[in-house]
């Protein structure tokens, strides 16, 4: 059989990269400018308070908090235990998948991180609880959970290496904690360590409305819902960035930045530097080149104070794939010729 013309592996290559990108972001919802535009500043309306969440796009509810639990990194060894989310009241139990499934609540958000094709074996959810069963020893493991109300959610994690139970290690901590930084602590004396913490790009939560495969020339509403770390009272000014860059060659097709308004948290809530800080989320329609290919959606927030100094505060990249909906015409002319025929009985087949 000849070989697939270039082109054709080109738009398989896309469609292929296409299907990953879908697979790994869900995502919403911002103001439209034209390619190539000079960024202009633009700033929006103070939002009341959200409570537990902050605002949301269009209605729509607002991302999860992403918090990764990764345990091991030492001695490998084979660890069980269970890892639950629970409410506000340090020691409460997780309900059960029965009580879950009869008030109506969803089960737990979560996903693996692990490479390994053994993961899925090691760990299983019920309910709101995710078991821990490693049948053999394991040099790192870890997953990733999605909480809905991280102002009163806590994690709690139960370790125990090679069925040992007077090394177990019993770990709480909340959500709201983990704004502040990460959670570490020490499983034995072999440097085994168990680490809570939000995942990567946390800060700047992301939806992206239909998703990350889309049409050559197509606008893409994104929708950025910033959460930062808690930090001293101040009046420096917060501003987004946006950028949209090929992923190919690095050219870039749309700039733009905006002020973002910091949501005022209600009296009683608690001290200002120990909250996280609130911002309205932010709408962006994004037009994407009339070509085939990836771009990079690139966001960034700085803080921008007196005397014209500047400091990041977050970033993250997203990226999209744009399809077209008819297969690529082949770029090899003329008819195709026999180079060779073979028969797949012949015994002197290899020798070719």
């Amino acid at each position: 059989m000849p070989d697939l013309p270039v082109a054709t592996h080109r738009s398989l290559s896309l469609a292929l990269l296409a299907m990953v990108l879908a697979w790994m972001f869900g995502m919403h919802p911002t103001d439209a400018a034209e390619p190539g535009t000079a960024d202009v500043v633009f700033p929006l309306p103070r939002p009341a308070f959200p409570g537990g969440a902050d605002a949301s796009v269009d209605g729509a509810a607002s991302p999860a908090v992403a918090i990764r639990v990764v345990w091991g990194g030492g001695k490998p060894r084979r660890w069980t235990g269970s890892i639950r989310v629970v409410g506000d009241t340090p020691g409460e139990d997780a309900p059960t998948a029965v009580a879950v499934a009869a008030a109506g609540a969803p089960a737990i958000d979560w996903r693996l991180l692990s490479p390994d094709v053994m993961a899925a074996a090691r760990i299983h959810a019920s309910g709101r609880v995710l078991s821990i069963h490693q049948p053999a020893e394991c040099p790192l493991d870890g997953v990733e959970i999605r909480v809905g109300d991280f102002s009163r959610d806590r994690i709690v994690v139960d370790l125990v290496p090679d069925g040992r139970v007077d090394e177990a290690t019993h770990v709480e901590v909340g959500v709201a904690e983990l704004f502040r930084g990460p959670h570490q602590q020490s499983l034995d004396d072999d440097a085994n360590r168990l680490t809570v913490r939000r995942a990567p790009g946390d800060e700047l939560r992301v939806t992206l409305e239909g998703g990350a495969v889309r049409v050559p020339g197509e606008t893409v509403r994104i929708g950025i819902h910033p959460l930062l770390p808690p930090r001293a009272a101040g009046t420096a000014t917060v501003e987004l960035r946006i950028k949209v860059r090929d992923a190919a060659d690095g050219a870039e097709t749309f700039a733009r930045t905006v002020l973002l308004n910091e949501v005022v948290p209600p009296p009683g809530s608690g001290p200002v530097e120990e909250m996280p800080r609130y911002f309205e989320a932010i709408p962006i329609d994004i037009p994407l080149p009339a070509r085939e290919g990836a771009f990079d959606i690139m966001m960034e927030v700085t803080e921008r104070g007196g005397l014209r100094w500047a400091r990041p505060l977050a970033e993250r990249t997203v990226q999209v794939v744009a399809v077209t909906s008819s297969p690529a015409r082949s770029q090899i002319e003329g008819e195709w010729r026999t180079v060779y025929e073979l028969d797949p009985n012949s015994p002197r087949l290899m020798e070719r």
